[in-house]
């Protein structure tokens, strides 16, 4: 079965993190987007330092590695990954005349 060879790019340092292998690119995409996310992580101290690369292919029934022949894809940089908190506005419900109001 061939995998996908993907590996993050670190701006600051200029060099690549060891490869790793996933299914397809929305999985790596879901875990990269998890490391930006996780405070404890190094990446979520300074996303905006970190890429996503697709670099190639390996083939678990044969151990061949196919690396891509132009130059590694950007899937995306960190700082397009980073959720923001997003608060609901507060709620108030006022009994008097039944007459609801909210309060934002």
């Amino acid at each position: 079965m061939k995998q996908i060879l993907f590996s993050i790019y670190d701006s600051k340092a200029q060099a690549y993190f060891p490869p790793f292998c996933l299914h397809n690119p929305q999985m790596a995409i879901r875990q990269f987007s998890d490391m930006v996310n996780d405070p404890e992580t190094r990446i979520s101290k300074h996303p905006e330092d970190y890429t996503l690369f697709q670099i190639g292919e390996f083939d678990d029934s044969n151990s061949k590695i196919n690396i891509l022949k132009d130059s590694p894809k950007s899937l995306s940089n960190g700082i397009q990954l980073v959720l923001s908190s997003v608060t609901c506005p507060s709620t108030e419900v006022n009994d008097s005349n039944n007459k609801i109001g909210l309060t934002v």
